[in-house]
């Protein structure tokens, strides 16, 4: 059965990896001879700066590869500009182990592809890598430059902050429109120093791009979730196995709520899932024991089962999208949920936290099914000598009533 399971999902996943592309869209970019190519460019929707990027000439050429050695400049219209320049940049360390007792930047020169945020009199560029987001700035009579912050220890082992960033900003972006209050309240992040840049453009007429205004995303999904459950029950355990006990497969039904968070990356594929929902069953059986004396073995168990769960969404047709699961499971039991052997004493569930894993498909945003295969848990995980392994499928069917 593990071995069909399996296979079914590695079958899954080579189907999604045929027909789940990354969208190519209409943009452009420049050779380092200045020659612009018109193209359609594999819109990744990059969360760290990329080295290269794919683009097909027309939607039926077979797709090429441009490298940052090449290309002097990259758009996907409507969507982010890249653009490249050789540049200092700090790579001190932001997280708490990794900061230093020196308030100066430690500079690398790199040649980098820069994301445009605003473009105008004074330019605004983005560089991210994991823990480093630095901030660039860029005017008619100032070259490429990095907006420094950095975080680091003083003598006392306390964090304390270079904010030349302001100083930077206050030089550099003079206007009548932005008083020394705004330099100094300004914040090194996208929104507050994006704010600052196109205050400043607008001083001076000039045309200005702001590349972080975007048609405003759909990030949460809130919605119903109903289904069945295909469980079995393997009780062991007990002098001479007197609990030995299985519970064949039997269907239970489950009804829940989901909160779904879209990551901010991706185009939109990755997201978080909290999926809390109720499940139960009422189950009775007879066993042999010893001697062959037959024994009734009953089980209640209701619990909210709570899972965490991390999806891929890969759009397949234009409303249609087929999405992989993993998930982390809790099982809270109330009311009593319990496992009774004829004549001896109860006892009580306490369930142990497994993993599980889903494939399912999406249409239009509100429509889903899911099969789900969690891998067992143990119903008895507070008790030494006996244990209850818990095994479920599930198919799930789901809307999602509100998207904001």
């Amino acid at each position: 059965m593990k071995a069909n399971i399996l296979l079914f999902f590695i079958i899954i996943i080579n189907i999604s990896i045929v027909y789940g592309q990354d969208t190519y869209q209409q943009g452009y970019f420049i050779k380092n001879n200045g020659e612009k190519v018109n193209c359609l460019i594999k819109n990744m929707d990059w969360e760290n700066n990329p080295t290269s990027f794919y683009y097909k000439l027309s939607e039926s050429s077979p797709k090429e590869r441009a490298y940052i050695e090449q290309v002097t400049e990259f758009e996907i219209v409507n969507f982010s500009k890249y653009q490249r320049f050789k540049v200092k940049i700090d790579t001190s360390g932001s997280e708490p182990r990794y900061l230093s007792d020196n308030q100066t930047p430690e500079y690398e020169e790199r040649i980098v592809f820069l994301k445009i945020l605003v473009s105008g009199k004074a330019n605004l560029y983005f560089y991210h890598r994991v823990n480093m987001n630095r901030f660039f700035i860029q005017t008619d009579s100032l070259p490429i430059e990095q907006l420094i912050y950095k975080k680091y220890l003083d003598k006392d082992d306390l964090q304390k902050y270079n904010n030349l960033y302001k100083s930077q900003l206050m030089k550099n972006l003079k206007c009548d429109k932005l008083t020394p209050q705004e330099f100094i309240r300004a914040e090194y992040n996208t929104k507050s120093l994006t704010n600052i840049f196109l205050k400043y453009n607008a001083c001076f007429g000039q045309e200005t791009v702001n590349y972080v205004s975007k048609p405003k995303r759909k990030i949460l999904n809130l919605g119903i979730r109903t289904g069945l459950n295909i469980a079995s029950i393997k009780m062991s355990g007990g002098n001479s196995g007197v609990f030995n006990a299985t519970f064949e497969k039997f269907m239970t039904p489950r009804i829940g709520l989901s909160g779904e968070a879209i990551l901010p990356f991706g185009n939109n594929k990755w997201s978080v899932l909290f999926e809390p929902n109720f499940h139960y069953h009422n189950l009775k059986q007879d066993f042999n024991v010893q001697f062959g004396t037959k024994e009734i073995a009953e089980t209640k168990f209701n619990a909210i089962e709570v899972p965490i769960t991390i999806r891929y969404g890969i759009y397949v047709a234009k409303n249609a999208k087929m999405f992989l699961n993993t998930s982390y499971v809790f099982d809270i039991p109330i009311k009593k949920s319990k496992i009774d052997f004829d004549g001896r004493t109860d006892i009580k569930i306490t369930t142990s936290s497994s993993v599980a894993f889903g494939v399912g498909m999406e249409y239009s945003s509100k429509y889903n099914f899911e099969f789900r295969y969690n891998f067992k848990r143990d119903l008895l995980n507070k008790y030494i000598y006996i244990n209850a392994d818990y095994s479920t499928i599930n198919f799930i069917f789901g809307y999602n009533f509100l998207r904001k």
